[in-house]
């Protein structure tokens, strides 16, 4: 591309990207987001009150007042890898709490919310649950006994273990922590499965 192609807007963008990651003056990558929706007008700045300490449920909840956005149950059972039963069973909890249990679509917001609950904040690549099969696998070929005991020293109790084949990963994240393992371990076997497809 060459230089007379790029519009001021786009300029401005990979401006800002550029101070982004080498300088990282923004507050936080919320408020760079929302910078870039306004230069690429999604959004007016210029209409809009924007707190303070921008959060990510702040910017989801301008989003959504400004276009209509939604998503269907089917489509987060979809982006989670579960079958509707499971759903309901893993979420009905958080369902109830958050007054989502009869909804069939959600706002961005709603969906976040949710997605929330289960994922690790900074480890959204992996949304699938872990089986207890695939931790035996990475946990340097561990036997099923021993990942029930660390489970039950992790939970304090066996039953969840014995009553569930597959664990959210925001839960693994955290057991694999009270184990003794590292964050860049962590990620390592967080991207295992990925690494297996290739």
């Amino acid at each position: 591309m060459e230089k007379s192609d790029l519009t001021l807007p786009q300029i401005v963008l990979v401006w800002l990207y550029f101070r982004f990651l080498y300088v990282d003056k923004f507050r936080n990558s919320q408020r760079l987001t929302l910078y870039v929706l306004h230069l690429t007008k999604w959004i007016n700045l210029r209409k809009h009150s924007i707190p303070r300490n921008l959060q990510i449920d702040d910017l989801l909840k301008i989003i959504d007042s400004l276009y209509n956005f939604r998503f269907k149950k089917k489509a987060i059972l979809a982006y989670l890898g579960m079958s509707k039963n499971t759903f309901n069973h893993k979420f009905r909890e958080c369902l109830e709490e958050k007054g989502y249990q009869n909804k069939r679509t959600f706002t961005l917001f709603q969906a976040y919310d949710i997605v929330k609950v289960w994922a690790k904040d900074e480890f959204w690549y992996r949304l699938e649950a872990f089986t207890k099969a695939e931790l035996v696998e990475y946990l340097h070929q561990r036997n099923y006994k021993k990942l029930a005991d660390e489970f039950k020293t992790y939970l304090g109790d066996e039953k969840i273990y014995k009553e569930n084949d597959k664990f959210s990963p925001k839960m693994i994240y955290s057991f694999l922590e009270h184990i003794g393992y590292e964050k860049d371990e962590i990620k390592e076997i967080f991207f295992a499965k990925y690494y297996k497809e290739v």
